[in-house]
């Protein structure tokens, strides 16, 4: 996806909820989709870290590695 794909998706996504939302629950799939649950979890004023999950194949120490850094933003 070059850089006028994704601004054209993301246009056609902001243009697709209705002003008078109050809401909005998205879904996704793929690489970092722990990373975009993290985001939602750290605006419902969650611990972000421990819902960071394993991801594609991340051993034990990859995923401390990934918990710390989620810690620290």
């Amino acid at each position: 996806m070059d850089t006028d794909e994704f601004l054209s998706a993301v246009d056609i996504g902001y243009r697709t909820v209705p002003e008078d939302s109050d809401l909005l629950v998205v879904g996704e799939m793929g690489i970092a989709n722990t990373t975009t649950r993290r985001c939602c979890a750290r605006a419902a004023r969650r611990r972000r870290g421990a819902l960071a999950g394993r991801g594609t194949g991340v051993d034990d120490s990859g995923l401390a590695r990934k918990r710390a850094a989620i810690e620290t933003r």
